[in-house]
């Protein structure tokens, strides 16, 4: 789902539209959809409808109001603007050089945070419009099983919505469903739902990447982007399940897990102590030392929010870190990236947010709930050489 909006057309993209005085390029797998007064470049996909269902209403509100993961770039033939617009919880980047460039491809310029909506005029000059992005926050505390229960009931809707929409479609428009097990929490937590809806995708066990037209000159822009730097990537159309970005919407980011300790009067390296714990290598890591370091200047500061500014804090952080859009024809379903989740943990009751921060408790909690085994294929620790080591006898019974 990468693009430029350009006064020229950009040669590294393989289509491309020309409105008025700009060239909008694109990668494979955007559709086109038109009107007597606009013209919609669209891609991706809405939780709970088909997405070419909903273009009409996505052109004329003001700010998203559907979940899912798209983009859709509307051009106005009136006024001769084009406004970016997207799901919710905006997946991608915008950045912005302003009067010559817009992108989501490689940073430059200006970022647009994902509570901006953007503006192009037609002599480029660029508009931000602001919305709130968060909206209601409760400070209520619930239990466990009620926590449990209420992401459960996202999840369900979730991957049910997806069987059934592409259930709906002639067999020849259904794109196969492929789902990786990475041996960590958020892939397996994904997964326990689709095998509990369906049975109808593949397990992919083996790395895959069609080096198409758009990744050969591209690759080295697309790797920069996180999400990217581990991808599997299909030239045919399909929807690949993933777990992103399972840590920022699960309370398990160095970030955000520490500000949200800080709180509390501790922080990461006070609390990880316990080696049998998921995170326990991966919050020692360096890296994610140097952020507790880092942050212990703002130890004060976080230890004096008010509850509600807490949690609007690291929603908004959470928000604006993005990880999986889509790459070509290649969809990236990524249920886990819902605030609505995010907002639950953080009302659940306080030990069990500290044993989600260490080790996955409220996600291996959901999973178990499910299918009790396949909590034993999460690895031992998180992102280590050997973190597939427990998937060994799966692999084979499902070969």
């Amino acid at each position: 789902m990468f693009f430029s909006i350009d006064r020229e057309k950009q040669d590294n993209f393989v289509c491309d539209f020309q409105f008025h005085k700009f060239f909008i390029s694109v990668d494979s797998g955007w559709e086109r959809y038109e009107t007597e007064k606009h013209v919609v470049i669209y891609k991706g996909y809405a939780d709970y409808y088909h997405l070419r269902d909903l273009i009409d209403k996505i052109i004329t509100e003001t700010e998203p109001s559907q979940t899912g993961n798209y983009c859709a770039i509307v051009y106005c033939k009136i006024n001769n603007t084009i406004t970016i617009k997207s799901d919710k919880y905006r997946s991608f980047p915008i950045y912005i050089d302003r009067g010559n460039k817009v992108t989501n491809l490689v940073k430059q310029g200006q970022t647009a945070w994902t509570d901006s909506l953007i503006t192009i005029t037609n002599n480029f000059e660029i508009i931000e419009n602001k919305f709130d992005a968060i909206e209601t926050i409760d400070v209520s505390t619930i239990s466990l099983e009620d926590g449990i229960k209420s992401i459960a009931s996202i999840l369900d809707r979730k991957t049910k919505s997806l069987i059934d929409l592409r259930s709906s479609l002639p067999m020849a428009f259904r794109k196969p469903i492929h789902t990786f097990l990475s041996g960590g929490v958020d892939s397996l937590l994904v997964y326990s739902f689709l095998q509990k809806h369906t049975q109808d995708y593949k397990l992919v066990k083996y790395a895959h990447i069609d080096y198409s037209d758009f990744w050969l000159m591209n690759s080295g822009d697309i790797v920069d982007n996180w999400g990217y730097k581990q991808i599997h990537h299909w030239i045919n159309p399909c929807i690949l399940t993933s777990g992103a970005p399972g840590d920022e919407f699960m309370l398990r980011s160095p970030v955000t897990a520490n500000i949200f300790l800080q709180s509390f009067g501790t922080d990461l390296d006070k609390i990880n102590k316990d080696s049998s714990k998921l995170h326990y290598s991966y919050f020692k890591l360096p890296k994610h030392l140097k952020v507790v370091e880092q942050l212990r200047s703002d130890s004060e500061l976080n230890k004096q929010l008010t509850k509600q500014e807490l949690i609007w804090k690291l929603c908004n952080i959470v928000l604006n870190d993005w990880q999986h859009w889509h790459i070509e024809n290649t969809l990236t379903w990524t249920p886990l990236r819902d605030l609505d989740i995010f907002k639950t943990i953080l009302r659940m009751p306080h030990d069990c947010q500290i044993e989600q921060i260490l080790d996955s408790y409220i996600s291996k909690q959901l999973i178990a709930d499910i299918d009790p085994g396949l909590v034993n294929l999460i690895s031992n620790q998180k992102n280590t050489a050997s973190m597939m080591s427990n998937l060994v006898d799966f692999y084979r019974q499902h070969s």
